[in-house]
């Protein structure tokens, strides 16, 4: 159903056969889908740009719930290592890892990325000196970079964004395109910055910003713990009791 009404911004995700009989059906698909959207009691988006585009697609009003997101794990008292950043997500077109890595050529500052996915092989050929890729890795291991990382990159864009929360977490301001749930996570200069067209230029540009800068880290955590699991229950029996109130 994204394809369906997302077709532009879906099309790197799904191409080949499915995507072809998938455009063809569009129009048939967003008809069913807007008549089923208009059963359930309540809607719930998990962003604002979610919550819009219900609006769009569907005419309803819908309420935001952010995802829940285990932040106490990854709260961290050291400070980070200087000019380290991170990089975390499947490497796939629209997470555009193959940008982010080339922004850090010829930077002092080092970048980790940790994933999988079908552009590992062009990545791995590409790579700066001062870029490393990781594959799988255990979440123990992924908390400990969130811990060192001075910032943390996520140019993607995506409906929420689970791992910018994680890396606020942890101590690290984001850099991150300025659309879709970052714009819920991340406020321009305060807990990062976020780019309105992210390219090697820009976000080098950012990432030396990043680098110059002082960034609070236990102010950054605060900002996590707005998306943690106990608001996302708290938030969801609220709903469930207006809902079901007679």
């Amino acid at each position: 159903m994204r394809y369906a009404w997302l077709t532009d911004t879906e099309r790197g995700r799904l191409g080949g056969a499915r995507g072809q009989v998938l455009g063809a059906l569009s129009g048939w698909l967003r008809k069913q889908d807007r008549a089923a959207a208009q059963r359930p009691d309540r809607l719930v988006g998990n962003s604002t740009a979610v919550r819009d585009r219900i609006r769009r697609f569907y005419d309803r009003d819908a309420a935001v719930i952010h995802p829940p997101v285990e932040v106490e794990a990854l709260r961290s008292d050291p400070a980070p290592e200087r000019g380290s950043f991170l990089w975390v997500g499947r490497l796939v077109p629209y997470k555009q890892p193959l940008l982010v890595a080339e922004a850090f050529r010829g930077l002092p500052q080092r970048l980790t990325m940790v994933g999988i996915g079908p552009q590992e092989e062009e990545l791995r050929a590409r790579l700066p000196e001062n870029v490393e890729l990781r594959g799988w890795i255990s979440r123990e291991e992924l908390e400990g970079l969130y811990r060192q990382a001075a910032g943390f990159i996520h140019v993607g864009e995506e409906d929420f964004g689970i791992t910018m929360v994680e890396a606020l977490a942890a101590g690290a301001p984001v850099i991150a395109q300025n659309a879709g749930g970052a714009r819920d996570i991340v406020r321009d200069h305060i807990e990062g910055l976020l780019l309105d067209e992210p390219s090697v230029e820009t976000l080098r540009g950012a990432v030396e910003r990043v680098a110059a800068t002082e960034w609070d880290r236990q102010a950054l955590a605060e900002r996590a713990a707005e998306f943690s699991r106990p608001r996302f229950v708290a938030a969801m029996r609220q709903l469930l009791a207006e809902t079901m109130a007679p």
